[in-house]
């Protein structure tokens, strides 16, 4: 899967940065914007060259187990990074925008 790939190389490149800051949103608000972007965009090809957006029950479903079958996955590579990382965990859209205003 495609998108597979995609979320794997984002978790490595993840490991260079000096800062990590995951939303770790309801999967509720998650699944909702992925199939609205998916209504909107299907067809388009926004999101990488040759990837249109279409409809993906596979994707959708991964995004629902996210929260039980990844999360501690993608927690653990953010240990790895070391304590040199500054970590900010986003719970809400709400806390998004606030951390954008104060750090831009």
């Amino acid at each position: 899967m495609q998108w597979r790939r995609e979320v794997d190389v984002f978790a490595t490149t993840r490991r260079r940065t000096p800062s990590s800051t995951p939303r770790n949103y309801p999967r509720r608000i998650c699944l909702r914007r992925v199939l609205v972007r998916s209504l909107r965009e299907y067809g388009r090809d926004n999101q990488a060259p040759g990837c249109p957006e279409r409809l993906d029950p596979e994707f959708y479903s991964y995004v629902w187990r996210w929260p039980k079958h990844h999360r501690e996955r993608t927690v653990r590579r953010l240990a790895e990074q070391g304590a040199h990382v500054r970590r900010v965990v986003l719970t809400t859209p709400r806390e998004a925008e606030e951390f954008l205003r104060r750090i831009g």
